[in-house]
């Protein structure tokens, strides 16, 4: 069981019985009201002090649920790094894998222009190679054809009678025939 409380009220109120050979009644007083007032000013000061410890407690209760709050912010602020960070990875791998897929797409189709310009360049080479050959016996049966017309002509003088001319036998002369007919 706890003892009563006692305030300044009733330590100025209290008044001890008289006895013959007792302290001074004055003295009595003016201590019991010092006394008084000493625990006036540590009443008034724990008053102030338990406001105080009230004042900080709410605010350490609102510096606490700050503090909560940007940790929460802070994890949800690293999860959302994370998540662009692993998004922009997945990005990146999927670019690259499609660049490289374009590039081998590319190599192919070069390859490829590669070997028909090779192709086209052989064609070609052997168009050239038969259009040379065949240049080639024009210009030997031209050849024999000049000589030929001109051991003609020689013997043409030689002989009196007068040789007739075919236009087939004349140079030039079966290409005038296929355009004339």
């Amino acid at each position: 069981m706890t003892a009563p409380r006692l305030t300044t009220v009733d330590i100025v109120h209290h008044r001890f019985r008289h006895k013959l050979s007792g302290y001074a009644p004055q003295e009595v007083d003016d201590f019991l009201r010092d006394v008084a007032s000493a625990m006036e000013a540590a009443m008034t000061e724990c008053a102030g002090l338990r406001d105080r410890l009230n004042s900080a407690e709410r605010e350490l209760a609102h510096y606490r649920g700050l503090e909560t709050a940007m940790h929460e912010a802070l994890i949800m602020a690293q999860r959302s790094a994370d998540e662009i960070r692993a998004s922009a990875r997945a990005s990146a791998d999927s670019q690259m894998q499609d660049a490289h897929a374009r590039v081998s797409e590319m190599n192919q189709k070069l390859d490829s222009l590669r070997s028909e310009r090779r192709r086209i360049i052989c064609d070609l080479r052997a168009t050239l190679n038969a259009q040379v050959t065949w240049l080639d016996k024009e210009l030997d049966t031209e050849t024999l054809y000049f000589s030929t017309e001109e051991n003609s002509l020689a013997l043409a003088e030689l002989i009196p009678f007068p040789i007739q001319r075919d236009s087939s036998t004349t140079l030039f002369g079966k290409e005038r025939q296929a355009i004339n007919r």
